[in-house]
């Protein structure tokens, strides 16, 4: 049963997902911040968060804290899929 998707707080996470902000010539972005917990509710820490544009070639990638939190900045608007991994669970991915 633990090695059940880490889609946890996935679905959570999207509706913390990009918080636009205008800043002059940059155009619109924004932040995706979540907290990566297993079936149980506790945290994950080290899971792997990759987020990838639909436009090609914009990836950014981190690494959840040691109490499971992340923080990916300056997102550009636009559509991403989101993909969680962490050695045993499955590979998580939203669209």
């Amino acid at each position: 049963m633990w090695k059940q998707l880490l889609v946890w707080t996935l679905t959570g996470l999207l509706l913390l997902f990009t918080i636009p902000s205008r800043s002059g010539a940059q155009g619109a972005s924004g932040s995706v911040t979540g907290l990566i917990t297993d079936p149980s509710g506790s945290s994950v820490p080290g899971a792997i968060v990759v987020l990838t544009s639909r436009a090609p070639g914009l990836t950014q990638k981190t690494a959840a804290t040691g109490s499971g939190l992340f923080r990916l900045p300056n997102v550009r608007i636009g559509e991403y899929s989101l993909t969680v991994e962490s050695p045993g669970f499955q590979v998580a991915k939203v669209e």
